[in-house]
């Protein structure tokens, strides 16, 4: 395990044809924790409403720490940030926003060990651009994060087996009115509100779409889950870590994004300036959405 050495990092934000930003983001430099060697970086999306998507960019980093210790495996950090994600989780049931959420996507660094965690809620993006020690010209760019939506088989099924319903009324697939099946917040779609909300609509014989709920079942357990998707590895070589909301485009378009951001740092460009070249090209797309991008560009190779 070789120490990894953070080189630069980017952040841009652009508003898209939304009429307010409801992205957030974080970026924890090495010294913030009390686990001096820890570096994270977030990317959140929210939806239905910026109360949820503040709270989370407000208390997050904390409760994170509180899930953090000294000389922790890659599996526990895994589980660390899954639990972190469902003590936030936990945090939001306790307000007023039962229509409110956020996508997370969560990338911890221990720049001493050279070993990257990830964890993602929902469909924002967390990229990885490599390359090997000893090659010249090829970057590997890996998708780190794993999409959540209604209309993956696995989620459907999670989704059915809980006596919730896919629906297409809006054209694509979505659990109530949601077209992401994991996520913080959204409590309408967990429990206990989505059990009361069953029990009702199964007294009443009556079912609309929107609450995510089979006709006549009764729901036990969330329809949209807290529970994260977490990958970790060991970095060689020099590394190109990229996070996004869905704003920057599909998977394909957030692979694209980290390849072409190895290739402008190798062209002596600034993080930020390859951030912000990437959040224009957001802006191209139809109908650009809300979008955030972090980048942080990573040295494992030589050690220091």
């Amino acid at each position: 395990m070789s120490p990894a050495k953070i080189i630069d990092v980017g952040v841009v934000q652009r508003l898209g044809n939304r009429p307010e930003q409801q992205d957030r983001y974080h970026v924890i430099r090495p010294g913030r924790f009390q686990q001096e060697s820890i570096a994270v970086l977030g990317v959140y999306d929210g939806h239905g409403g910026d109360l949820a998507v503040n709270q989370i960019e407000q208390e997050l980093p904390s409760v994170l720490e509180s899930h953090l210790e000294s000389k922790m495996s890659s599996h526990q950090y895994q589980e660390a940030l899954k639990n972190a994600l469902q003590d936030q989780d936990a945090a939001l049931l306790a307000t007023d926003m039962s229509h409110q959420g956020s996508t997370a996507a969560i990338a911890l660094l221990d720049t001493a060990r050279g070993l990257l965690v990830s964890a993602d809620l929902g469909d924002s993006h967390v990229v990885l651009a490599n390359k090997q020690p000893g090659e010249r010209l090829k970057w590997n760019v890996s998708r780190l994060s794993l999409p959540q939506n209604p209309s993956s088989t696995m989620e459907k099924a999670r989704i059915e087996e809980a006596g919730g319903e896919i629906n297409h009324k809006y054209g694509s697939a979505r659990v109530g009115g949601l077209a992401i099946s994991r996520a913080l917040g959204d409590m309408s779609l967990k429990q206990p509100e989505i059990g009361e909300i069953s029990n009702s609509l199964r007294s009443a014989g009556d079912l609309e779409c929107e609450t995510g709920v089979r006709k006549n079942t009764t729901v036990t357990t969330d329809l949209v889950s807290n529970e994260a998707h977490t990958t970790a590895r060991h970095l060689q070589g020099r590394n190109v870590l990229l996070l996004a909301s869905d704003g920057i485009g599909e998977t394909s378009d957030a692979e694209g994004a980290a390849r072409h951001a190895a290739k402008c740092w190798e062209e002596g460009m600034s993080a930020h300036e390859i951030a912000q070249d990437l959040g224009r090209q957001a802006m191209r797309l139809p109908a650009p959405d809300n979008c955030t991008i972090v980048l942080l560009f990573i040295d494992a190779d030589s050690g220091e």
